[in-house]
């Protein structure tokens, strides 16, 4: 069996960090709403303060793994356009470009 077949988005997201030497900017929001027994997951994927993917789930792993898969995205193709992330210290703003 092979583990690349079966790699999950968020760990695949931990070793694309890993790779760029940016494992200690990811950061994780992660919100429930609803039931106590039933809850409804929502999480935020966020790389260098910024916010690259969101997801939901009815399990915290599920929603995480929704918003790694859309952060993993947007990283691979800003690799393949040369393009990065960018924060304007300025005025505070951030962006993906």
């Amino acid at each position: 069996m092979s583990s690349t077949s079966t790699e999950s988005s968020i760990v695949a997201l931990n070793n694309y960090l890993q790779k760029k030497g940016k494992q200690t900017s990811l950061v994780w929001h992660d919100m429930s709403a609803g039931e106590r027994h039933a809850p409804a997951w929502t999480s935020e994927c966020k790389v260098d303060y910024v916010v690259l993917g969101s997801g939901k789930g009815a399990k915290k792993t599920l929603s995480r793994e929704a918003a790694a898969k859309k952060a993993l995205v947007i990283l691979i193709s800003q690799d393949d356009e040369g393009e990065g992330i960018s924060t304007d210290a300025a005025t505070g703003s951030e962006s993906a470009t």
